[in-house]
């Protein structure tokens, strides 16, 4: 049997594209490179805000990618309380965190 490779995207999105010019880029650039059958991640600046519903593109990433978001600990991932950094992954049982500040 082969050995599945983890496959990590990062994204960031404009905020002045529009979601339907994002999701079209985004699959042409994808459909070369992911194999959904092998375990993946999808993390990045996605530039909307999921508390807000976007149920749209949560449909679009689960019908193309067989992706699920993951849930942040906090809902929120900026200081205007919005969840704008998203990652997302056909993995089960992914457990992900929000560092509030990171001290170099």
């Amino acid at each position: 049997m082969a050995e599945k490779k983890t496959q990590i995207i990062t994204v960031y999105r404009s905020p002045n594209s529009t979601l339907s010019s994002f999701m079209e880029s985004f699959s042409q650039h994808a459909a070369n490179i992911v194999n959904i059958y092998n375990p993946l991640l999808i993390c990045g600046d996605f530039n909307f805000d999921l508390t807000v519903s976007q149920q749209t593109f949560l449909n679009y990433m689960s019908t193309k990618f067989n992706c699920k978001q993951l849930p942040v600990v906090r809902g929120e991932t900026t200081n205007y309380h919005s969840q704008l950094d998203l990652i997302f992954s056909n993995l089960p049982n992914v457990q992900t965190e929000t560092i509030e500040k990171c001290m170099v």
